[in-house]
């Protein structure tokens, strides 16, 4: 559970006072895991702002990347369908877009 700004600041500021777990979930109504897991991370936060999640990984390859790239700017007219059949290429629309938003193409 990822608690609100506010409710994370009254938390540790209850810490701080020497307040137990116990008290602590009584006053604020949340998870004893929540609680710990608050107190864990909190060195680990930037003005309580949670820490960037990692992506998973990557559906295609820099030579998927590559070959896309050099298809997309020698056929410039060839829809999103074409060029996953042409390029034989097991990634989504959206995927094809972001590559190619990264280098500039635009469609």
């Amino acid at each position: 559970m990822n608690l609100l700004y506010i409710k994370e600041a009254l938390l540790l500021a209850c810490s701080f006072k020497g307040a137990k777990i116990p008290e602590v979930k009584a006053t604020l109504n949340c998870s004893r895991g929540a609680i710990r897991s608050t107190f864990s991370l909190a060195h680990l936060r930037n003005n309580g702002v949670s820490q960037p999640r990692i992506g998973g990984p990557k559906c295609y390859t820099e030579a998927d990347e590559r070959l896309l790239l050099r298809h997309v700017r020698a056929n410039p007219k060839d829809n999103y369908p074409t060029l996953k059949k042409k390029l034989n290429l097991g990634m989504s629309k959206s995927m094809v877009d972001r590559i190619l938003k990264k280098y500039g193409i635009h469609n």
